[in-house]
C-alpha cells in the first residue's frame, strides 16, 4: 500500500526526512526508518539518505508494509454513536490510535475493525481515522466508515468547524478564570519526540482556550476548547505557562506530582480527558454534540482533592 505527495513550491529544497514528517503525519525518526528500509521513493528513484534535497514537482510515495495494517485486537471497542457512515468511540487512556513501528497491536483502530467497515482513504494502516489524541489521554474520536465521510471530516477538521473539549487537572491555582493560549508550536530541536512552543517560521499556529471548572488546594480543573490540533498541543501549552498537567510523563512537573501523590493518594496517569465533540453531521444542517464521562480512575482521584 502506499501514499504519494507532491512537493509544493514552498516546500522545494527541504530535506526529505522533514517533508516526510510534516506531510505524512510521521516523526522524523519514523521517516528515517522507512528511508533505511527503502520504503521511500522521489518519483520513481529510491531514497538512499535521509538529507536529500527535494525539488517542487516531484512526487515523493511512502510504500507501508501490510502488515502493520492488520486488525488484530480481540478487545471491545466502546461505542458512542454509529450509523452507516461514521462511529463515535471512547479511547481508553493506554492504547494508541492507530498501529505505527512501535505499537503495532491493540490499537484503537484495530479494535474499531473488529466492529465494522472503515474508510479506505489514507494510509494503510489508518483506515477511518480522520483525527488522533495521545496514547496516554482517554476520550472521543470520530472514526469514518465511508469515504465520503472520510473527505467531509477531514474538511470540518480543516476549516476548524469541529469543536473539541478536554478535561484536565493542572498544578497551581494561579490562572485566571479563562484565558486564551495563543502559541506556535513544532517540534523540540533537542529532543524530537517532544513538542515545544516556538517563535521560528515552520512553527505550527495553534490557539487553545482555558475555563477554570474548579480549584482545589494546590491544584485547578480546566475545561479547554482547542482551535487547532496540533500534536500534544493542550500538554505543552499548559506546560509553557507554568501550569502542567498532573501526571503528564513527559511536559509536566515530577517533583509536583510527587508532593501531590503524598497529599491525596496515587496519580493513575495523565489527567486528560477529550470529553465532547460537536459538529454538524453528514448530510444535516443541525449541531449535533456528543460527550464521554470523565474516566473512573480520573474522578476517584478528583473525589481525594475535595475530601
Amino acid at each position: 500500500m502506499t501514499e504519494e505527495k507532491l512537493v509544493p513550491t514552498e516546500q522545494s529544497g527541504k530535506r526529505i526526512d522533514d517533508f516526510l514528517s510534516k506531510n505524512f503525519d510521521l516523526t522524523r525518526s519514523q521517516a528515517k526508518k522507512y528511508i533505511t528500509k527503502g520504503l521511500v521513493t522521489r518519483n520513481t528513484a529510491s531514497v538512499r539518505k535521509a538529507g536529500e534535497v527535494i525539488k517542487e514537482g516531484e512526487i515523493i510515495t511512502l510504500h507501508i508494509p501490510e502488515e502493520i495494517s492488520a486488525p488484530s485486537s480481540t478487545k471491545p471497542v466502546t461505542i458512542i454513536f454509529e450509523n452507516d457512515e461514521y462511529v463515535v468511540v471512547n479511547k481508553p487512556a493506554g492504547i494508541a490510535t492507530h498501529p505505527d513501528e512501535t505499537y503495532r497491536h491493540d490499537t484503537l483502530v484495530q479494535r474499531v475493525l473488529r466492529h465494522c467497515r472503515l474508510s479506505s482513504i489514507g494510509l494503510p494502516n489508518r483506515p477511518g481515522v480522520v483525527h488522533r489524541i495521545d496514547k496516554d489521554t482517554s476520550g472521543l474520536l470520530i472514526f469514518a466508515k465511508t469515504n465520503a465521510a472520510h473527505l467531509y471530516f477531514t474538511g470540518l477538521f480543516a476549516s476548524r468547524k469541529i469543536e473539541k473539549n478536554y478535561i484536565t487537572l493542572v498544578h497551581g491555582t494561579s490562572l485566571p478564570d479563562s484565558g486564551t493560549i495563543d502559541s506556535p508550536i513544532e517540534r523540540d530541536p533537542k529532543n524530537r519526540k517532544k513538542m515545544s512552543v516556538s517563535a521560528r517560521k515552520n512553527a505550527k499556529h495553534a490557539v487553545s482556550h482555558f475555563q477554570i471548572l474548579q480549584r482545589f488546594a494546590h491544584t485547578s480543573l480546566l475545561n479547554v476548547h482547542i482551535e487547532t490540533g496540533r500534536t500534544h498541543q493542550i500538554r505543552v501549552h499548559l506546560s509553557a505557562i507554568g501550569s502542567p498537567i498532573v501526571g503528564d510523563p513527559v511536559y509536566g512537573n515530577v517533583k509536583l506530582d510527587t508532593i501531590l501523590e503524598k497529599k491525596y493518594g496515587k496519580i493513575p496517569r495523565l489527567f486528560l480527558h477529550a470529553q465532547s465533540l460537536k459538529f454538524i453531521p453528514p448530510h444535516k444542517k443541525k449541531e449535533q454534540e456528543f460527550h464521554a464521562e470523565i474516566p473512573p480512575e480520573l474522578n476517584i482521584f478528583l473525589e481525594s482533592l475535595s475530601k
